[in-house]
């Protein structure tokens, strides 16, 4: 059961908090190991990558672009508008693996029939949320730095 409310720096041993991993390096589902001293978690257990590390908070949002900012360029070779556009795609992927919670993440297969708001690992891009299906076998994922196209069932 994961912890919605109150404070998560109390989150009770072995329920589920989501935090930073430091070695995905990213904000995922944790289980709670032990507390310190003074009841505040301590170490977790990672519900993706399996590491047992100490806690660390959330990360803190990231400083807004400064005016000036200059443009990404995607793999695909289309400009990304600004740093803005690239950090609301990032915040939208955290929003979708928080969603998707503590149930396990499968691994990517094309073969595989996705559904939309789906969470899965990729081999080469990471975890993706199913954003939308296209016509044929095709659907939308949301990676962390951009959405791709992938073969689904």
């Amino acid at each position: 059961m994961a912890v919605t409310s109150g404070n998560p720096d109390k989150t009770p041993v072995a329920k589920d908090i989501f935090t930073y991993c430091t070695r995905e390096k990213i904000e995922t589902w944790h289980i709670v190991r032990n507390h310190g001293a003074s009841g505040i978690v301590d170490r977790v257990i990672c519900k993706a990558c399996g590491s047992d590390h100490k806690y660390r908070k959330k990360m803190a949002a990231a400083a807004p672009a400064k005016s000036g900012s200059r443009a990404i360029v995607r793999s695909a070779g289309s400009p990304v508008s600004s740093t803005s556009s690239s950090e609301a795609l990032s915040a939208s992927w955290f929003s979708g693996i928080k969603k998707w919670g503590s149930k396990p993440v499968p691994e990517y297969a094309a073969s595989q029939l996705f559904q939309l708001g789906e969470v899965f690992t990729h081999p080469t891009f990471g975890k993706g949320v199913v954003q939308g299906r296209r016509d044929g076998n095709k659907i939308d994922v949301l990676f962390q730095d951009q959405i791709r196209v992938l073969k689904s069932g």
